[in-house]
């Protein structure tokens, strides 16, 4: 420890000491794993109350420990070393502490805890071919998202080859309509495209019709 006027600057006596904890597990409750760390990659300490302090790493990690403040800056600024090169904080770390209702809300205790914000996902682009139910030869060609589909099942009579998409809104004056598709097929085709986070599914081939003489194009 140095001393300057009437502040204290404290310096790590050895910065190659071993520090060894446990740590918040990311996004966990009451969940830990054990580290250990060179005294030089301690940013800074800081007390969360009477009982309890806090180790923030420099990368952002923080370590909550059962020692009050003084104390746990005597153990990491002035380590004992006498005893080794390494300070075992295991026993007052982890389960220690995770009775804390403080330390809990990793979110604000922990800042490098919190899990990244879920991006808000596009809704997926469909393409298909498809015929109102009281014409199956009125064919049109149909852009819809995924988020517009109320629900889908299989034809009621011909279930082997198609299936009937409900829409939650009016789409070119159709409510629903049918796609010659088996609801297998066309449920493997949409699950695979949400897995891979596909902007776009084109099912405009494999839902064509053979003949084209009561196609009506919708765009």
């Amino acid at each position: 420890m140095k001393q300057l006027g009437k502040s204290r600057i404290f310096s790590m006596a050895d910065e190659d000491f071993l520090i060894e904890a446990f740590a918040p597990v990311e996004g966990g409750k009451d969940a830990w794993r054990r580290i250990a760390f060179r005294a030089g990659n301690v940013d800074y300490l800081h007390e969360i109350d009477e009982k309890t302090s806090g180790i923030t790493l420099k990368n952002g990690v923080t370590i909550p420990t059962t020692l009050p403040f003084a104390e746990l800056k005597r153990q990491i600024f002035e380590p004992d070393t006498s005893t080794g090169n390494s300070i075992d904080l295991s026993l007052v770390t982890g389960a220690a502490v995770g009775a804390v209702a403080a330390v809990r809300l990793s979110k604000n205790f922990n800042p490098a805890a919190e899990t990244a914000k879920a991006e808000t996902k596009k809704p997926m682009e469909i393409i298909v071919f498809a015929h109102e139910a009281r014409n199956d030869r009125n064919f049109r060609r149909l852009i819809f998202t995924d988020a517009m589909i109320d629900n889908f099942e299989a034809h009621p009579e011909r279930k082997d080859s198609e299936t009937y998409i409900s829409l939650k809104k009016t789409l070119d004056d159709w409510d629903d309509f049918y796609i010659p598709l088996p609801l297998t097929t066309f449920t493997y085709y949409l699950d695979e495209a949400k897995r891979r986070g596909a902007p776009q599914l084109d099912l405009g081939e494999a839902t064509r019709p053979k003949s084209t003489a009561a196609l009506k194009m919708g765009f």
